[in-house]
């Protein structure tokens, strides 16, 4: 079981590195500009990421609550959302078709594979909660029975290295920013201060939630 979920973690990373690289090569070449939209897919995307990570407690009991009562995987609804925003700095429709295409294809195997181990953790637990929940777009209604079944954890979240996800695209958000100032973009009044004020309300945050667990550390598993 443990070489499975290694194995499952090494397939969830390299995709991500791989689309990292291409899509650095695209700034590199074409340039980038940092507008609204995007940004608030990137935020949304990290929202719905740190509250998912809370709600796991891996190879404990199944998460049913929370955005789990709503989606199977919203870690990676939360990760499409984030590299969304992304692909729409580039303003270019169609890298936004191919990115979605390209993430299904990459992470649909692995989606499967995590599936089996869940099925063999939990057995017809997890069966009946797959019956109701879909494995990426969201259902309209939570699923009853996990309504109330968990509650969320702050320190849980941040011990699931939700906080240190947030330091790196705020980083990564940063840097782009300077990408656009440095290529002589035209920039709006909300461009030039309203992204970097949201970036630094989120680092403040990030920085906030990490003091929080080292005040009360979780005795819970990590993810």
């Amino acid at each position: 079981m443990k070489q499975d979920c290694f194995r499952i973690n090494r397939a969830r990373q390299w995709p991500a590195y791989a689309l990292g690289a291409v899509y650095a090569i695209i700034v590199a070449y074409q340039g980038i500009v940092l507008h609204p939209l995007g940004v608030t897919f990137v935020v949304a995307g990290m929202a719905i990421r740190f509250w998912a990570a809370g709600y796991i407690r891996k190879r404990r009991e199944l998460a049913v609550s929370g955005p789990y009562a709503f989606v199977r995987n919203p870690l990676y609804l939360g990760s499409f959302l984030i590299g969304a925003g992304f692909v729409l700095f580039l303003s270019q429709v169609v890298l936004l078709i191919v990115y979605a295409a390209a993430y299904w294809w990459l992470y649909r195997k692995t989606i499967r594979e995590e599936e089996k181990i869940l099925t063999e953790l939990f057995q017809e637990q997890y069966l009946e909660y797959r019956k109701h929940v879909p494995v990426f777009f969201p259902r309209r209604a939570p699923y009853s029975r996990g309504a109330a079944s968990a509650v969320f954890s702050w320190p849980q979240a941040c011990r699931n290295r939700e906080v240190v996800r947030i330091f790196t695209i705020v980083g990564l958000l940063v840097a782009l920013y300077w990408v656009q100032c440095a290529g002589g973009n035209t920039m709006s009044v909300w461009t030039r201060y309203g992204i970097p004020g949201i970036l630094a309300v989120i680092a403040g945050l990030a920085l906030f939630l990490n003091h929080v667990v080292k005040r009360h550390p979780a005795s819970t598993e990590s993810r």
